[in-house]
């Protein structure tokens, strides 16, 4: 948080954050299971056994060299990080003031789909992913991780789910404009139904597990939605490209600006000058890795 005190125009978007937030990592999980299972279903086991190097080593390569621009900028700035700290911030396990939870929850998504296709047919591998992802909540839940490692990651399985029922389900649920509004609608008033009741649960493991219906209805909304606009856009294009580096850098240039006073006193110049820096960031990073990535 900047400096200044949130004022009325503020209140409203830290309501919307609060309640919704947790739901932008929702199209990065229902997409990458989506991905990953349509990949599957035209390459079949050759593509299975591409995984741990073109998806699971590749993340976490590019998450690693995240890490290494945040090491050295704490270090810079002698922040107060153990070599502990450091250590299991490597492996996406703790934070030297990078997001680095998403990073690990799917690479053992990634993982689990990699077992599943390799044991099993699609149907049975759509079960074993549903299994495992069950399996990884009750053990982020256990390892003492907070809820925001786990109460969103259900969106994969969703994902995966949906590419291996696409064709029945555009045949026959969404095979005209009523039924996709109506699809449409039944998204949204789910959605909005599912937070109100999950805000009147009075205990947080409860509260936290019925996180899943939010999530499942935005699943239902980003289907219909996408089954009835095409949107062709440079720019939506250019952040989908780069959208996971500038997630996995966008706390360092909030960092860095931290230092600069007159910026990081006024909010509103703070969050400008960061996404300013963030941006470009990602983007000369993201040519770079991925034409060493080629090359080797």
């Amino acid at each position: 948080n900047s400096g200044g005190s949130l004022n009325r125009f503020d209140v409203p978007m830290e309501r919307f954050l609060l309640d919704f937030g947790q739901l932008i990592y929702v199209p990065f999980f229902f997409y990458s299971g989506f991905g990953i299972f349509e990949t599957y279903r035209t390459q079949g086991k050759e593509y299975a056994r591409k995984i741990p190097l073109q998806q699971m080593l590749r993340h976490f390569l590019s998450y690693f060299i995240a890490w290494i621009l945040f090491s050295v900028t704490a270090l810079a700035l002698k922040s107060p990080y153990s070599l502990k700290d450091y250590l299991l911030s490597a492996f996406a396990l703790t934070t030297i003031g990078n997001s680095s939870w998403f990073v690990i929850v799917m690479i053992f998504l990634y993982f689990f789909s990699f077992v599943s296709f390799r044991i099993a047919d699609q149907k049975t591998a759509v079960a074993i992913n549903i299994l495992f992802a069950i399996m990884l909540v009750f053990a982020l839940k256990g390892f003492g991780f907070p809820s925001y490692y786990w109460n969103t990651l259900f969106a994969y399985v969703f994902g995966v789910w949906y590419s291996y029922l696409k064709d029945r389900i555009d045949s026959k649920i969404l095979k005209n404009l009523p039924l996709k509004l109506l699809f449409l609608g039944i998204g949204v008033g789910g959605l909005a139904l599912s937070f109100f009741l999950n805000q009147n649960i009075p205990f947080n493991d409860f509260k936290n597990a019925a996180y899943v219906f939010p999530v499942f209805f935005f699943c239902v909304i980003l289907v219909s939605f996408t089954s009835i606009f095409t949107i062709k856009s440079k720019l939506f294009h250019f952040l989908g490209t780069n959208a996971f580096w500038i997630y996995v850098l966008h706390q360092l240039p909030l960092i860095w600006l931290k230092n600069v006073s007159f910026i990081y006193a006024n909010k509103y110049l703070y969050f400008a000058a960061a996404l300013i820096i963030t941006i470009p960031l990602a983007f000369v990073l993201n040519k770079v890795f991925n034409y060493f990535w080629n090359m080797f």
